[in-house]
């Protein structure tokens, strides 16, 4: 899993969506961890699979997100023990 560091004013913009997101405050007021399976660049946006707070039939637990690339602070590989910390343990690791 990673951690996709995003503007909090970017959430804000993506309104009532941002409740369904796996997310945690980041290092800075402004700026909001997301998690994620995977995230690869399509200039100007990043494509993210990023974790639902509750899996969808249709889709299952991940949610396919275009971030604008200038609304992302940084992509970070999180280890298992940080994975945690977003009180998420993937399936089969509960």
């Amino acid at each position: 899993m990673i951690a996709v560091y995003v503007r909090a004013s970017w959430l804000e913009e993506i309104g009532d969506m941002q409740q369904s997101l796996v997310r945690e405050s980041g290092p800075a007021r402004d700026v909001v961890s997301l998690l994620a399976g995977e995230a690869h660049v399509s200039y100007p946006f990043i494509d993210a699979k990023i974790v639902r707070r509750q899996a969808s039939d249709r889709e299952g637990v991940f949610l396919t997100v275009r971030i604008p690339v200038d609304a992302v602070r940084g992509i970070i590989d999180l280890t298992e023990a940080e994975e945690k910390n977003y009180g998420f343990m993937g399936p089969g690791k509960r």
